[in-house]
């Protein structure tokens, strides 16, 4: 595995609990919408009733929902599989900034002031680290 399919593998986590946030926004958004004061007439269409449209957001909701509940298995399938994988890393420096970074979606200060280093040096510690799993992995 290179270096940059390595970053994409690990992202994979990260990239997923986004998708999961933008979905979350939109069912939201869509529970917004079916509010009483939220609800409008269309003036295009001849026949128009409250009803329409929420038969409309009802049925994408439902398949938000759906679409949440896979990424969320998906998400923790590929939690299980790379904490084992992290956890075949030799060293435990790089070890707890590949779980921090990846699995619990710390960020980079966050996890400079856990370990009691620089922003920098922890840059420098997933490049290690990076490299490092994917020696492993392969």
């Amino acid at each position: 595995m290179t270096i940059g399919e390595t970053y994409s593998y690990l992202g994979q986590i990260r990239g997923t609990r986004r998708k999961i946030e933008k979905l979350d926004e939109q069912i939201t958004e869509l529970r917004y919408s079916l509010l009483p004061s939220a609800i409008r007439y269309d003036k295009d269409r001849v026949k128009s009733s409250p009803e329409d449209g929420m038969i409309d957001a009802y049925s994408k909701i439902q398949e938000l929902e759906l679409e949440r509940k896979v990424l969320i298995n998906n998400l923790e399938l590929l939690t299980i599989v790379i904490s084992n994988e992290i956890f075949l890393l030799p060293i435990s420096k790089e070890r707890t900034f590949l779980l921090r970074y990846y699995i619990h979606c710390q960020s980079m200060d966050d996890i400079a002031e856990a370990l009691g280093i620089t922003t920098r040096h922890c840059f420098r510690i997933r490049g290690n680290a990076v490299s490092m799993f994917s020696e492993v992995v392969k």
